[in-house]
């Protein structure tokens, strides 16, 4: 597990010529180093509808591959409360305002302070990365009842895999590489091992 002191988020940036898409030190961790990259690996947020108001009309707005974690019945009846996979890119306005705080913080555009998104790497596609999380978002007790579990809150994911046992944390990591989780005082970055 790396750490990384949380950085200062963007500013709106007007008159920027070329804006930001997020602060320099996250840039390595969310999109990795693009010189040196031998293999295609993919960028994913795994946003939390629950904390961001219209998010699917916002992805739908935007030019981004994304779905949700439920399908179905689930879906039609939970979509403003289920978590969202969206594939992330460089230059795509959706992504920088992950990245943006806004002055006034009742804004729904400007998603720093939503405490809303982990992110992923994958060499994975959308589809297989969205099937494979799928299995973890419900859990049964003992007494056969479900839950849903919310381990793609950034307060909730760093203590989900590191109490889950050795061959269970590889099964849950699947396709990902690494899960970014952002903080308030540090971001961690956890690593297939």
């Amino acid at each position: 597990m790396q750490e990384l002191p949380t950085p200062l988020p963007l500013d709106l940036q007007f008159g920027a010529a070329s804006p930001m898409d997020l602060p320099a030190e996250l840039r390595n961790w969310i999109f990795g180093d693009t010189e040196t990259q031998v293999e295609l690996t993919r960028t994913f947020a795994l946003l939390d509808a629950a904390k961001i108001q219209g998010l699917r009309e916002q992805l739908d707005a935007s030019s981004l591959t994304y779905g949700c974690l439920f399908q179905g019945e689930a879906e039609e009846e939970l979509a403003e409360v289920a978590p969202w996979l969206v594939e992330l890119r460089p230059g795509i306005t959706f992504t920088r305002r992950l990245f943006t705080k806004h002055p006034d913080t009742a804004t729904s555009w400007h998603l720093w302070d939503s405490n809303a998104a982990v992110f992923l790497r994958s060499s994975a596609g959308l589809q297989a990365v969205r099937k494979h999380l799928r299995r973890f978002t419900r859990a049964q007790d003992r007494a056969g009842k479900w839950y849903f579990v919310r381990f793609y809150d950034p307060a909730v994911l760093p203590g989900f895999i590191e109490s889950l046992p050795d061959e269970k944390r590889a099964a849950f990591f699947g396709p990902v590489d690494a899960w970014i989780a952002p903080g308030a005082r540090h971001w961690l970055r956890i690593a297939k091992e």
